[in-house]
Formats: structure tokens, sequence, C-alpha cells
């Protein structure tokens, strides 16, 4: 059977790296070039700061409408769905701002892991502005933790009866199946799995990362994760402003995800997880 979910076939991506650290292909190279090491780090990092330019230019934009949403919220102590999405959005935007100074220091796993947490804050947001989630609301402003496998499959069940999916589907989409796999990949950061761990490697020194070169690597390979976290920021604010309907603010979330240049999914990458997970239209 052919590998299509995210999940599939992580031993044997382990296995490629350990080949290719083992042909000591790279460790070659640093001997006949001692600078490559350092030339390859300057770029990353070059690029990593250029490539987060319009996203540190949209931050302080995203932090105003999330100072404007306050007004929804007539005390901070309120138990309220709105109240619990306030909170919750500003948590993951701090995630996000401390994301992006990871990113720049060339701290990947750092960078991963902290993602994680900031979707993880913001599926509940999306969890207690949906219909009958009183209880765990409740559950939560007790300080109870609430798992967020149930954030996902509430975001399966909402999203599958929206007219923009139903109107293009002809069966649900498995949108659980891609949120439980994406969750699964940041949960292997969280949990100090092997592969993440082969991350910290240097291959040219085949050794710990002591002078960042694979962090600043890795770093420049995830910078979408930190965009993603962004876009996601905004979904939740727009999902808020829809509850409220302020469509002002719901329409800047969407002037404000252009400009940062992530507004919309490549017609390609879309087919791509279309495929891999068998998706097909009406």
């Amino acid at each position: 059977m052919a590998k299509k979910r995210l999940t599939d076939g992580l031993d044997e991506r382990i296995s490629e790296r350990i080949t290719k650290l083992k042909s000591g292909k790279a460790s070659k190279a640093y001997l006949a070039d001692l600078s490559l090491p350092e030339r390859m780090r300057e770029d990353d990092e070059a690029k990593i700061k250029m490539s987060l330019a319009p996203l540190e230019i949209a931050l302080p934009k995203i932090t105003e409408i999330l100072k404007n949403t306050r007004k929804y919220v007539p005390h901070i102590w309120d138990k309220s769905g709105l109240t619990a999405t306030y909170l919750l959005i500003g948590k993951a935007l701090s995630n996000l701002e401390t994301i992006m100074f990871l990113a720049k220091k060339g701290k990947n796993l750092e960078l991963v892991d902290l993602t994680r947490s900031g979707i993880e804050s913001l599926d509940l947001a999306f969890l207690f502005l949906e219909e009958g989630q009183e209880e765990r609301l409740a559950k939560w402003f007790n300080g109870k933790i609430i798992k967020n496998e149930k954030a996902r499959k509430q975001l399966h069940q909402s999203l599958n009866k929206h007219p923009a999916i139903t109107e293009k589907f002809s069966s649900p989409i498995p949108i659980s199946d891609v949120t439980n796999d994406i969750y699964a990949i940041y949960s292997l950061y969280t949990h100090s799995s092997y592969g993440a761990i082969l991350d910290m490697v240097d291959v040219f020194r085949e050794d710990l990362d002591f002078d960042g070169h694979a962090g600043f690597h890795y770093s420049r390979q995830y910078l979408h994760l930190v965009y993603n976290l962004a876009l996601n920021i905004l979904l939740r604010l727009q999902h808020l402003f829809g509850k409220v309907e302020d469509w002002g603010s719901f329409d800047e979330c969407t002037r404000i995800s252009k400009e940062i240049g992530q507004s919309d999914a490549r017609p390609e990458e879309i087919k791509k997880i279309f495929d891999r997970y068998g998706i097909q239209g009406k």
C-alpha cells in the first residue's frame, strides 16, 4: 500500500538520514572547505530574517486587533466562551512572538515545540466558541485540562457542516485525520523522539550541533510553521468576529493575511494534501 499520511514512513526517513550521515559526504565537504559550515549558517540566518520580515511588520497589527477584541469581554474573569477565546488567542500570540525570536536564533526544536503549544491554544479557542461546549468550558475555567483531541474532533464536525465544504465535496473530508497527523508530527518534538533529536546533529562534524549549523538549517526549513501559526491566529480572530458580527475586523484579518503572503494555499499544495488523504470533490 502506498504511503499517504504525514505520519507514514517515519522509520524510513530516519533510516535515510542515518545512511546519509554514515556516508561521510558532509564531513568530507567540511574537510575540503573548512569555511563551508559557517557560510551555510550565515546564509540560513540571513534568509530566516528576510523571510520573517513581512510577519514582523504584521505582528503589531495583529496585536492591535487582539487588543480591540477586549471590548467583547466585559471582565477578564468572566467565564464565557468569548473570554476563553480572548485569553487563548493572546497566549498563542505570545507563542508566536517567542517563536519568531527563536527562529532568528536557530532554535529549531524549540520552534516546533512552541508551535504545537500555540496551535493547541487556538484549537481550544475554536472549541469554546462552538455551541454545546458549556460543560467543557466550565471544566477549563475550573483548571481542568481539555484534551486537544476533543477540539480536533469538533473542528472536523463543524467544518464538514459548513456550506463551503458541503457544496464542494460529496462526502466529509477527513479533517480529523489531517489534524491528528499534524499534531502527531508536532508531538515528536515535544516528546523528544529520535527523529526530532536528529535535528540536533551537526552533519559536518558528526556531533551535537554546538555551533548552530543544523539549528539554522532546520529553522529555515520550518519557517512555514511560524507563518501557519500566524495565519491560524487570524482565523481564530475571524471566528470570534463572526460570532459577534464584527465584519470590519473580520475583513481586516483577511487584509493582514494577504499582506504576509499566506492568505491562500497554492493549488499544488492543496492537490498534494488532497491526493495524500484521498480527498475528491464533486
